[in-house]
């Protein structure tokens, strides 16, 4: 018996991220549609940070499009596997501890 060895087949299911759920009223009080999409809500949360920070001079503004498009690359890369929810989530847990 002791010999004897069965394999156990685990099936895995990847990896499961939360679904985050925004508020009807933060939306709206950011001026996004009650039907916006977290990659929506998101896109408006980088385009808000991108402009304060050329506005504060940590990006140049001859520097700012080279920014914005890598800007659009992530955000179309965190849409394409599936990772909004997952950015969103460590955005609110830094925007806590902030």
């Amino acid at each position: 018996m002791l010999n004897t060895f069965q394999p156990y087949n685990l099936d895995l299911l990847g990896v499961r991220l939360p679904e985050i759920l925004i508020d009807v009223n933060e939306k709206t009080k950011l001026g996004l549609d009650k039907n916006a999409s977290n990659l929506d809500y998101l896109k408006l949360l980088c385009h808000q940070g991108f402009k304060k920070k050329v506005l504060s001079k940590k990006i140049q503004s001859k520097d700012a499009q080279k920014y914005a498009d890598r800007c659009k690359h992530e955000l179309q890369t965190f849409a394409k596997l599936n990772l909004v929810d997952y950015v969103l989530l460590v955005h609110d847990v830094l925007s806590w501890c902030d």
